[in-house]
């Protein structure tokens, strides 16, 4: 657990650092762009959505971004396998994520098998358009098959929240690191045994795309 925690440390003090840098870098570009290619509304201030785009926050090509898909690097390294993860921009401050992942551990005369899925909202506390500060709930299953003992089928299924940050560069090359909890109720399908109650700390390090 320690070496997820200093893994997401560090990469949302690099997150932060790129962010700080391409502020700096957009205000530069704003001050010394052409002052007649800067269309005003009515009254000479700027609309709300021109304020936005001057933000430099959550655009790509001189476009707001819409879509983001990501792949977990830390859920590969810690057991989750193959994921990925689709978060669409519905607002500029909120944004819906979807989520799957495949896994399958060897053991012991057999292996775990599992799928898993994802649900969640995000609302961004800076940025906006799938950049920046976000939080927000998510909802969690999974199921799969447990071959190393005895064959037996299991569910888990739960809910919690996650904090992260998001950056995603003029190109639409994205990373972030995000840091999460998940109650999760675990159980056996067909099976005598009762289910259990677990708390689930978690660390993600997303990479992927955006547009």
């Amino acid at each position: 657990m320690q070496r997820w925690m200093r893994m997401t440390a560090f990469a949302l003090a690099l997150v932060t650092s790129l962010v700080t840098s391409r502020a700096a870098s957009a205000q530069r570009k704003q001050q010394e762009a052409d002052p007649a290619k800067a269309a005003k509304s009515v009254g000479g201030e700027l609309s709300s959505e021109q304020r936005s785009m001057s933000e430099g926050m959550g655009v790509v090509n001189d476009k707001f971004i819409r879509n983001t898909l990501t792949l977990d690097l830390a859920g590969v390294a810690f057991g989750d396998g193959i994921n990925g993860q689709y978060v669409r921009s519905n607002t500029p401050k909120f944004s819906t994520i979807l989520g799957a992942n495949y896994s399958r551990t060897d053991g012991v005369g057999g292996a775990i098998t599992k799928f898993g899925a994802e649900v969640g909202v995000d609302y961004f506390l800076i940025g906006q358009h799938n950049e920046g500060l976000r939080v927000g709930p998510r909802v969690v299953g999974s199921i799969g098959i447990d071959t190393t003992g005895s064959s037996a089928g299991f569910a888990d299924v739960g809910a919690g929240a996650e904090l992260g940050y998001n950056f995603i560069s003029r190109t639409g090359i994205s990373a972030g690191a995000a840091a999460g909890w998940d109650l999760l109720f675990k159980g056996r399908l067909g099976g005598s045994s009762e289910g259990d109650i677990d708390g689930h700390p978690y660390g993600k390090l997303n990479v992927g795309y955006s547009w």
